[in-house]
């Protein structure tokens, strides 16, 4: 329900697409999870410039990184790691310069029998706390901001989630 009420609020948002500052994006979620992330010891390195910025509702994209943060503290084991980079590339699927943002962490991974169905509604790993509603959730908002999302999961070794948006502003780096 926390999951439902939180989104409808966001979809409900009247403004427009702003510019948002992946670093200060990143920050915002981050501290609204530092008791989780402290609790399970888990170690949180996150690697973002300081000059990215993506276009989108702001609490639709802060949605979207607290669900992929959510999911990958859930995922890790004590002492784990979890890593957010965001950095600058050239989408060779769009031909054009892009922002992309990462969200990896060393837990449990996924079979790909899991993997197919990830983005479906009602789908959970979660059992008696999932509503499988988050990661549909997530990628219509990723896709609502012209981005696309993916990810790249192995048993045993942690799951890797990517989503790339189209830049705004200086393109001189792409990486």
């Amino acid at each position: 329900s926390h999951i439902a009420r939180q989104t409808l609020g966001f979809y409900r948002d009247n403004s427009g697409p702003i510019l948002i500052h992946v670093e200060d994006l990143v920050g915002d979620v981050v501290n609204l999870y530092q008791r989780k992330l402290s609790y399970k010891s888990l170690d949180l390195k996150i690697e973002v410039s300081h000059d990215l910025t993506i276009s989108g509702l702001a609490g639709e994209m802060r949605q979207v990184l607290s669900n992929l943060l959510a999911n990958a503290i859930d995922a890790s084991r004590e002492a784990g790691h979890i890593r957010i980079r965001a950095r600058r590339v050239y989408d060779w699927k769009t031909r054009q310069h892009g922002i992309r943002i990462t969200v990896a962490d060393t837990g449990s991974g996924m079979p790909p029998e899991v993997g197919k169905r990830l983005f479906t509604p009602f789908f959970t790993t979660k059992a008696d706390v999932g509503t499988g509603l988050g990661l549909w959730v997530t990628k219509g908002m990723v896709e609502k901001a012209k981005g696309r999302i993916r990810f790249h999961s192995r048993e045993g070794v942690g799951t890797v989630f990517s989503m790339v948006f189209p830049s705004k502003g200086n393109h001189a780096k792409a990486a």
